[in-house]
């Protein structure tokens, strides 16, 4: 690994010969920035101070997925306000304290913001 990966850009990797020890080339590690951003985000949750706040911001991502949910799930006092961009638009996406973590999510775990927002607002 010759860089980790941020919250906003992957991971770079270099491939090595075993034999001679050369760098053969170097590739970027697919979704380890994605990856990173929702650890960073479930830490934040998970780390906020009783009945508190996590606060998230990001320019790229536009979805969480199950082990965010599992975190907010996790600490159901602390409130989490993302801002965030989707097709140029920058966005506030509060999600209360207490929510119903449950409906955020599509079968496989994970749920986009402007969903989240469309939940909380319908109900």
């Amino acid at each position: 690994m010759i860089n980790q990966g941020t919250a906003t850009s992957d991971a770079l990797a270099a491939v090595q010969c075993v034999k001679c020890g050369a760098i053969l080339s170097y590739e970027t590690v697919s979704n380890s920035a994605y990856a990173t951003f929702l650890k960073e985000t479930a830490n934040a949750i998970l780390n906020a101070g009783q009945n508190g706040e996590a606060v998230v911001n990001t320019k790229t991502w536009t979805s969480f997925n199950k082990a965010v949910f599992e975190a907010m799930k996790s600490r159901p006092d602390v409130k989490v306000t993302v801002n965030y961009v989707y097709q140029g638009n920058a966005y506030v996406l509060n999600i209360p304290a207490n929510a119903n973590v449950d409906s955020f999510m599509d079968e496989n775990g994970f749920g986009g913001f402007r969903y989240i927002e469309h939940v909380l607002n319908t109900k």
